[in-house]
């Protein structure tokens, strides 16, 4: 099959959103470039309208299955995310962010989870994570976001489980949508950017899938877009636990187990 009829016979439509990043882009670019699934078509995403990068090197690469995209004027995240969570022609589909990558086999392994769980809206992976570098380099720090469930074997997870309270268990690096044609997962655009993934976790259809296995790698880069003040992070973080205990029905006994690891988690948060 020649890469024209794959664009045309496309699974998964992948969105590569990048903003004056180009040695992490071009790394993104390679990681999806590199799957075994090859019946992917790509949009990628170029939030500054003055950056002639993003098109030249998908100029250089020549592949059809990349399509590029660029704003007339800066959206911000946000706004630019939005674009990626309608649904779309292709069965399945997938965020790249420019300063993530992908194992070659994500692709293959995840389409082949998700079918395999055809009620799943949401599918999500393990993820490897590394670190930038005053350099420039990047160091593998050896560890996963998820360490204790390596060897374990696929499963559902539904809503409830005491991460939820505070954030999303999900990545967007890592994950995996189904394209429903009636399902749009948009959020506010006004809304501070650390509230909106777990905002739109709560948006898709429960239960999730989780694939232990680390088949992405989540980049903690030196800068970051988030300019979260304290204040919204404390504000968004008594809208996350307020709501989420309104649906998760917890007696005394639960919330006498979440209320360590949430301690946990806001002292980690407010470093």
């Amino acid at each position: 099959m020649s890469r024209n009829d794959t664009r045309t016979s496309a699974t998964v439509r992948v969105f590569v959103p990048t903003y004056r990043r180009h040695k992490l882009f071009s790394r993104a670019l390679d990681s999806l470039l590199a799957q075994t699934h090859t019946r992917w078509i790509c949009e990628v995403h170029n939030d500054d309208p003055t950056d002639t990068f993003p098109a030249e090197l998908v100029k250089r690469l020549g592949d059809p299955r990349i399509e590029l995209h660029t704003h007339e004027r800066n959206l911000g995240a946000t706004q630019t995310f939005n674009l990626f969570f309608r649904p779309t022609r292709e069965a399945f589909y997938s965020l790249l962010e420019d300063d993530n990558w992908w194992e070659p086999e994500f692709l293959t392994i995840m389409v082949s989870e998700m079918e395999s769980n055809p009620s799943v809206s949401m599918g999500w992976c393990n993820q490897k994570i590394w670190e930038e570098l005053p350099d420039g380099s990047w160091r593998d720090t050896h560890q996963l976001v998820t360490p204790s469930e390596t060897d374990a074997r696929s499963r559902l997870v539904r809503f409830g489980e005491w991460r939820q309270m505070l954030g999303a268990i999900h990545s967007n690096g890592s994950m995996l949508m189904r394209s429903r044609a009636d399902k749009s997962y948009e959020t506010p655009v006004n809304w501070p950017f650390a509230l909106i993934e777990p905002f739109r976790e709560r948006m898709v259809q429960f239960p999730l899938l989780y694939v232990p296995r680390p088949l992405a790698v989540f980049s903690l880069t030196l800068k970051t877009a988030r300019t979260e003040t304290r204040t919204e992070w404390v504000e968004g973080l008594t809208i996350l636990a307020a709501t989420f205990l309104s649906h998760a029905h917890y007696d005394e006994k639960h919330l006498a187990e979440v209320e360590p690891n949430a301690n946990a988690k806001r002292r980690k948060a407010s470093k």
